[in-house]
Order: structure tokens, then C-alpha cells, then sequence
């Protein structure tokens, strides 16, 4: 059982060199499912768990866009450019409205 262990442990910290390349903040942990796929789990005490690098590199850029004053981002969606289109649209009746 050592050298599982041993091979787990190597595992792990490649998935983290990896991910702090491409710009997962610390405090970010990574594990391993019953089917030997990464997990990564955000810090905190409402840690989120995301089944891949790039949903949970999303997460982290939605998170400092919320920080940096983009309330659309914090809120879930928007629908700007770039947002990945996630969330829910707003009808154009109700985009209409607002313009007045």
C-alpha cells in the first residue's frame, strides 16, 4: 500500500503544480474520486467542489470580478461579453423598461 501512497501523493502535487501555472490561487486543494478524477476544492468554510481545472479557474475569475466591484458577476450572470454566457437573460420587455 506504500507505493500507492506514494504514486497518490505524486499525483496530487502534479495536478497542483499544474493548476498554479494556470492561476489557481492558494488556499485551492485537489482530490481524487472513486474513479481517479481530480476534484478541486476551493478554501473556506463554504468550500465548493468543481470537476474540473478550468470550471474551477472560472469560478476563481467570476469571484475576483464580484471583488473588483462587477456586481453582474457576483450575481451570476449578465450576459457580457465574456461572461461565458452563464446565468439567466433578462427578457428585452424588461430591458426595454429600464431604458426609459
Amino acid at each position: 500500500m506504500p507505493a500507492d501512497r506514494n504514486k497518490e501523493t505524486q499525483a496530487i502535487a502534479a495536478a497542483m503544480r499544474e493548476a498554479r501555472q494556470r492561476g489557481l490561487p492558494d488556499g485551492w486543494s485537489v482530490k481524487f474520486d472513486a474513479r481517479r478524477r481530480r476534484k478541486w476544492v476551493s478554501p473556506g468554510p463554504t468550500a465548493r467542489t468543481f470537476d474540473s481545472l478550468p470550471k474551477a479557474l472560472a469560478y476563481v475569475k467570476r469571484l475576483s470580478a464580484a471583488a473588483d466591484g462587477g456586481g453582474a458577476a457576483a450575481a451570476g450572470g449578465g450576459g457580457g461579453s465574456g461572461s461565458g454566457g452563464g446565468g439567466r437573460k433578462r427578457p428585452a420587455s424588461a430591458v426595454a423598461l429600464d431604458a426609459s
